[in-house]
């Protein structure tokens, strides 16, 4: 946004100070509750200190309900802390709120606009669910908008195939594993190669569009203080 005004200045340590002339003029207004700046409709969060953002919350229901067995529903939540406002987050369900409740609520990507938050729930009990207001029910989380430019790029998937006309045939995908033995290899080697991929041919993806996921093995990443991030899904190399 670029705004044009004629200012005095001055030897003052304060970053930025807006005159009653200059809002007057681009219709600014001030909300203290919540904390923002509008400035010809568009809203700023200000805080008197840096110390005071809060990049995390939790949500909490803003009125009791009663949902109905089987049934899947929006309900109305908000967010608790009153400094977390405006852009992308990510929200993530409680488990024991779940587990109390035998309830499913959503993980999901949503754009905060004031305190308002929308959570989708589903009751897969045979029972009616009663939820009462106030109760913590996910917790929310600031990520970053990445800008990819690789939205037009084509993605394409690839088919495993195997001929079902004869039982030994390895799809093309596994063939060429063998292709690339080394010619120092000897044939019986490269047969009991064949018969090991043919054995446990089902392990082995066609390729990067249906990788699979293991809970055998787990691992961490520190990412410090960094935000999550999002952004349009691309191609994997």
């Amino acid at each position: 946004m670029e705004y044009f005004h004629n200012v005095v200045i001055a030897e003052i340590e304060n970053s930025c100070i807006l005159g009653v002339d200059f809002m007057s003029k681009f219709a600014c207004g001030i909300c203290m509750k919540q904390r923002l700046f509008r400035i010809q409709g568009v809203e700023i969060p200000y805080f008197s200190d840096q110390s005071e953002i809060t990049e995390c919350s939790r949500i909490v229901l803003s009125e009791d309900l009663v949902v109905p067995p089987n049934c899947e529903f929006v309900a109305p939540a908000r967010v608790e802390s009153p400094n977390f406002y405006g852009g992308p987050a990510i929200v993530e369900p409680v488990e024991k709120f779940m587990e109390k409740k035998n309830v499913l609520v959503a993980k999901s990507l949503v754009k905060v606009s004031g305190e308002n938050v929308p959570l989708r729930f589903l009751n897969f009990s045979c029972e009616s669910l009663k939820l009462y207001k106030g109760s913590v029910v996910a917790t929310i989380e600031r990520v970053e908008d990445v800008d990819v430019e690789n939205a037009d790029t084509e993605v394409v998937r690839s088919v495993c195939y195997r001929d079902e006309g004869d039982p030994s045939a390895l799809p093309d995908h596994l063939e060429q594993i063998i292709d690339k033995v080394h010619e120092s290899i000897s044939v019986e080697e490269k047969q009991k190669l064949a018969n090991f991929l043919k054995e446990y041919q089902s392990s082995f993806s066609c390729s990067s569009s249906d990788m699979g996921k293991t809970d055998l093995v787990k691992h961490s990443i520190n990412t410090g203080n960094a935000r999550p991030i999002k952004q349009p899904l691309g191609v994997f190399p």
